[in-house]
């Protein structure tokens, strides 16, 4: 088929027509008129109807959200409540993220965190914990843990034994005694081994 110059859509029908082999110059017309409101009647039935907007939160629903948020992050502030007796606790293969991040996991019974957890809410909140088998939160007793072991190993897993030494707004503060963090893999760490 030859290239044809770019001309309007009534224009380009009417070349094609004649190029197909339509008699005269009125034919090719009527078949472009016909054309076209074919197209438009089919465009019509194929075109999508617009999706509705998201409803947006209201104002009662968004102050209800900055409580709650707030609720969590004040958990890192709060003051460290001795126990009454020390308890020992082994963890193997805790995943090490942000506070808020592993209650929402606990509370969902979901052993994973996935990428949606950012390192900045660990810097805000605090680190925590998650436990995959009891699916329980802990905290790390501060000043017994090196802040840059924690954030090179966020998102990784932690082997961890110690005393739990009192709780901090409900969550249990852990005092290790040994630990082993593994920092999560690089992207394409496993690329050579297939």
């Amino acid at each position: 088929m030859k290239h044809l110059p770019s001309l309007g859509r009534r224009s380009t029908l009417i070349a094609l027509c004649l190029a197909a082999g339509c008699q005269s110059g009125g034919e090719a017309e009527g078949a472009a008129e016909n054309a076209a409101v074919g197209a438009g009647a089919q465009a019509a039935e194929v075109a999508p109807a617009p999706e509705p907007k998201a409803a947006q939160p209201s104002p009662a629903e968004r102050v209800a959200a900055r409580r709650k948020a707030a609720e969590v992050a004040s958990v890192a502030d709060k003051p460290l409540q001795e126990a009454d007796e020390e308890e020992e606790v082994e963890l193997y293969s805790a995943q090490l993220t942000a506070y808020p991040c592993a209650v929402r996991a606990a509370k969902e019974g979901t052993a994973v965190i996935g990428p949606e957890c950012s390192p900045m809410e660990a810097v805000t909140h605090g680190f925590a914990l998650l436990d995959p088998q009891e699916k329980k939160v802990f905290l790390v007793k501060e000043g017994s843990v090196y802040r840059f072991e924690l954030e090179h190993g966020f998102g990784g897993r932690v082997d961890i034994s110690g005393n739990v030494v009192g709780t901090r707004g409900g969550v249990p503060v852990i005092a290790p005694e040994s630990y082993t963090i593994t920092p999560k893999p690089k992207a394409g760490a496993f690329k050579g081994c297939l």
